[in-house]
Order: structure tokens, then sequence, then C-alpha cells
């Protein structure tokens, strides 16, 4: 580590384009970081906490005894202060903050799970998609009662034989004169219990998948039973059932035919929303498990003392830094996005990273939950200690607004059309990968944090090269080679979270450099490299997997020899990395950033 920095940086930031990152480093004037917030975003987000700590906070244990009328009333005194309406014009009662501002809002609310998924549900997928697709008397209708909390909304679009795979909905509209009549079944619909308005997905003549705008108060719509869940106990979650609902045409979101549109450009956008929240949620148990070590007593010490407790407590705040480089990161491309077009569900654009952050954030939060416990011991697996409820209610993020697994599909299938449709230029960047992998490079240790830098350059290379190799391999057939596509998208995802994490620190050094002459800030370059050695080692780890499926259906010695060389890891210090980063954590009682 060096207090002297060099950072080579662009003149000028490009446009982004949906999957460029791994086409080249990216310079830090082109990447949003959480350093990059306004003092106006700060203040969204200090409100956001005091009203966490004040209204919400206090509620926890009775939130977990499952009051929908509780939820209500907290989002009731939410609207009172504005926080309904940080997405929403001004015209119709909202304040028009942006998205930023509103993940800055998730981020606190989230430090109760079920809280903030009931908020979330009500400010993101329960009204965006009447501003993004409504038309002027919808969003006059529905949007100034959705900002003061009058009306709470919930977002219907699962059913029992179709949840991933959300376009094989069986629920039918059918034309009668002035109305649609709908008829079908919906699951895990958040927010069901207090809801008052619904968005409701249905395919119209059984063909043309459309969402609606269903009022609960419509004849033939009926609840299920709450669901007994293993988390998120205090958001209210049931089916919804419609029996020859009468709709009005003018009800219909967006067009006929079109609902796939409303569905997936919302969700896409709300993804780095709920990215944020899982963020506040693993920095939450990460200030838990930190004050726990503190106090907690062993063979007469601080088990903060241990060096494994504290590994622990440093690989959780490394995860947590890389997840939010990729969420804010993600946020600002998407808040861009929709800035300069105002297009109904733009921010479709950035699918493939928007569901890097659904994949990485999810697991991310996982991780840290599941060491929270551990660093808690058998206390953690009691009720009385908070951070149980996080073990339960984290696990369920990696299943809903599409699983994992199909994203994980989703990845490589998105950046293979893309290049089809030369929106991507990756048949180029494929071959300047191979000259790269066959070039051998002097690692500079001038440069902050150049040994990682290479690491991110392997990693672009490594997922340049083998998706190349797949689709020569396998041509129209690779979309049925799931395993090896997930392993592909797994190098792309930790390439992406290697690439943020490090621009985002050089990024904050440089300021640093320009506000005060110092670059340096030991906890945050130790856990920007601990990022970037722990994402390479699960880069290895599934190129190997990608390679071997390849070779297992076509010889190629040259790729087995490139991707070998390319998945030797260096050596690094990873106790001294552990060490410095769980210093500054206990420092600041949970995590520094």
């Amino acid at each position: 580590m060096q207090s002297a920095i060099s950072v080579k940086t662009r003149s000028a930031p490009r446009p982004r384009v949906e999957g460029d990152f791994l086409l080249a480093p990216s310079a830090p004037e082109e990447v949003f970081t959480r350093e990059d917030l306004t003092d106006e975003q700060r203040m969204v987000g200090k409100a956001a906490r005091e009203f966490f700590e004040r209204e919400v906070a206090p509620c926890g244990y009775k939130l977990e005894e499952h009051r929908p009328e509780l939820i209500r009333s907290l989002i009731g005194r939410a609207a009172d202060i504005g926080f309904l309406g940080t997405e929403i014009p001004e015209f119709y009662g909202g304040s028009e903050l942006g998205l930023v501002p509103a993940m800055l809002q998730i981020e606190q609310f989230a430090r109760h799970m079920s809280f903030g998924m009931a908020i979330a549900t009500q400010t993101g997928i329960g009204s965006l998609p009447i501003v993004f697709f409504g038309d002027e008397r919808q969003k006059l209708r529905y949007l100034p009662s959705i900002v003061s909390g009058e009306i709470i909304s919930a977002f219907a679009l699962t059913e029992a034989g179709s949840g991933s795979d959300a376009l094989a909905a069986r629920t039918t509209a059918a034309l009668d004169g002035h109305d649609y009549i709908l008829n079908g079944q919906k699951m895990w619909v958040t927010n069901a219990g207090i809801a008052d308005l619904f968005i409701v997905f249905a395919k119209v003549d059984g063909l043309r998948f459309t969402a609606f705008l269903v009022e609960r108060d419509r004849a033939g719509v009926s609840l299920g039973a709450e669901e007994s869940k293993m988390g998120m106990r205090g958001s209210s979650t049931r089916p919804m059932l419609l029996d020859n609902v009468a709709v009005p045409v003018a009800n219909v979101l967006g067009e006929v035919g079109e609902g796939h549109k409303v569905a997936f450009g919302t969700l896409n956008v709300c993804r780095a929303k709920l990215g944020a929240g899982l963020v506040g949620s693993a920095k939450e148990i990460l200030s838990l498990s930190t004050a726990y070590s503190l106090e907690r007593r062993a063979f007469g010490r601080r088990i903060a003392d241990f060096e494994l407790t504290r590994e622990k407590l440093a690989r959780m705040t490394a995860r947590i830094y890389a997840a939010e480089s990729i969420v804010y990161r993600v946020g600002g491309l998407l808040a861009n996005d929709l800035a300069r077009s105002r297009t109904n569900g733009h921010g479709i654009g950035f699918a493939i990273e928007s569901s890097i952050v659904k994949v990485f954030v999810s697991e991310t939060v996982d991780f840290v939950a599941d060491e929270g416990v551990q660093i808690h011991g058998s206390n953690g697996y009691s009720s009385d200690y908070a951070v149980e409820r996080f073990y339960r209610d984290a696990r369920v993020n990696r299943i809903f607004e599409g699983t994992n697994e199909i994203h994980r599909l989703l990845i490589p299938d998105r950046l293979m059309k893309l290049s089809q449709s030369q929106a991507l230029p990756l048949q180029i960047a494929i071959v300047d990968a191979w000259f790269r992998a066959q070039t051998e490079r002097q690692v500079s240790r001038d440069e902050m944090l150049a040994a990682e830098q290479e690491l991110c350059e392997r990693s672009r290379s490594l997922a340049l090269m083998l998706m190349g190799a797949a689709v020569e391999c396998f041509g129209e057939k690779l979309r049925h080679q799931q395993m090896l596509l997930a392993a592909l998208s797994d190098i792309v995802i930790e390439t992406f979270a290697i690439d943020s994490a490090l621009v985002r620190t050089r990024k904050a050094a440089e300021w640093r450099w320009r506000v005060n002459g110092a670059g340096f800030d030991d906890t945050r370059i130790s856990a920007a490299a601990m990022c970037a050695h722990e994402s390479f080692g699960r880069v290895g780890l599934a190129a190997l997997r990608a390679v071997g499926i390849i070779a297992s259906a076509q010889s190629r010695p040259e790729l087995e020899a490139a991707v070998n060389k390319l998945v030797a890891s260096p050596l690094n210090d990873c106790a001294s990395l552990c060490s410095r980063v769980s210093t500054g954590v206990m420092a600041a009682g949970g995590y520094p950033f």
C-alpha cells in the first residue's frame, strides 16, 4: 500500500451502454458512487434514518406479531413527511426527487425488512407503473392518493403456476362492452391485506399479456388467508382471487398486449431500490454483530479480539462495500437513463446490470446474515436477538422478483442478443481478450490497487473468451446448457463487482487528493482489495466449471491453457487486509464508509 497514488483517467466520460463494462475498464468520472451524493440527497437519507429510528425501530417486535394495521399506520406517517412521493412528479403531489433519493430512503427503511418490503411496494412496483405507463386520467385519479397514503397499492403478477415465468400467467381478461372481465388467482401479493389498489396482470383473450388497475372494492375481488411465512412476517402477503371482476376499459395500464413492458420495465428499475434496501439490511446486521463482538467475552477476552471474528467482520464489510458500489453505480445509470428520456420503462436498457444487482446483493445479505448469526453464537438462534429475524427475512430475496437462477440465465442471453444486434461489440472485445491473454504484462506497483486491477482485467478476459467459446461450441443449443450459462453469468457478475469496487475506491482517493492532498484511506483500500481477491476466487471456480463443460463437448486445448493461465491467483496477505478492515469496522461501530 502506498500513500502516493497514480490513477489513470479518461478526459471525458463516454455514454454508457448496457453491458459495456465488459469492453474496457471504467474511469472514475463515468461511474456514480455513494460518495457522489449531493447535500440534498444526503439530507433525504438523514431524514429517512431519523424517521426509522423514531417511528419504526420501536415497533420492531410488534411488527413480527403480524399487525397489518401497524404497517398501514407507519406508511401513513411516512406519507406525512413526504416519503411516498419521492419519484412521483410534483404535479401529482410528489417531490420528484428521483431514483437515487428513493434508494437512500429504502436503504434506511429496510433496516426492518418487513417494513422495508411494505413501503418499497407502495413507492415502487405499486406506483411506478402508473408513473411510467399511466395515462393522464389514471395519474390524476391514483397518484395523489398514493402519495398521501390514502391508497395503499399492491402488485399482483405471480401465480401458482407462473413465478419467474410470468408470461405463462393463466389469469384471463375478456372484453364485454366497456369492461374487461377478469378471472384467475394471484399468489404472494405483498401488501394485499392492506391494499386499496392492485396492479393486476392478465391475458386478454388468453393471449395478450396486459396490465390492469383493479380497485379492492370491485365485486368479485377477494383475498385468501395470510401466508404463514419463514420471514418478512410483519408484511401482509395473501393470494388474490378474481371471480368475474368487471374492470373498466379505462383501467388498462399501458397498451393491451404490452403488460410485459409494464411488469419488466418497472421491476428493472426497482431492482436498484431492492439492492439499496438489502445493503441497508446488511449494514444493520454488521452493526449488530460488531456491537455484540465488542461486548461478548470468551476465554477472558472480547470475541472481537479473536482473529477469526475479525475475519468475519472484515469479509462482511468487504462484501457490503462491493454490493453498495454495484447498487449505486446501477442506480446512477438508471436515473440518468430515465432523466434523459422520460420514456415509459426506459430503464430496461440496463437489464444486465439490474440482474447483477439482484443476484449479487441478495446473496451478499444472505452471507452477512449467516455470519452475523455465527458471531452471535447460540444467541443468534434466539428470537430475542434481531439477527435471528434478519436471517429469516433475508432468505426470500433470492427467490422473488425473478429467482437468482433465472437471472443467471438472463445475463448471458441478454449479452449475446446485444452482440447479435451490434448494440454491444462483443466480437471485437473477444478477439482483444484473446490477444491480452497471450501477452505478458508487468503489474505497476506505482498505482493504487494495481494488482487488483489486473485481476479485474483477467476476469473480463475470461468472461469474453469463455462466452465466445461457448457460442462457437454449442451455437443455438447453448440456451439448453444451463450450468454453462450460470458459470458464465457468475464470471460476469463478479467482474462487475470487482470493477465497481475498484473504480469507486479510485474515485474516492482522487477526491481526497484534490480536496486535502491525502489520497490514502487504509480501510477503504483494504476493503476494495478484499473484494477483488474474493470475487476473483469465485471467477476462477466458475471459469474452470465453464471450460470443463466446453471441453467435454469439443476439444479446445488452447482455451484450457489460456484459462488455466488466467485463473492463477496471486498471493495476497489476507490476514493483514482483514486486520485493517476489521480495525476500521470496530472503530466505527459498524460499516465504516
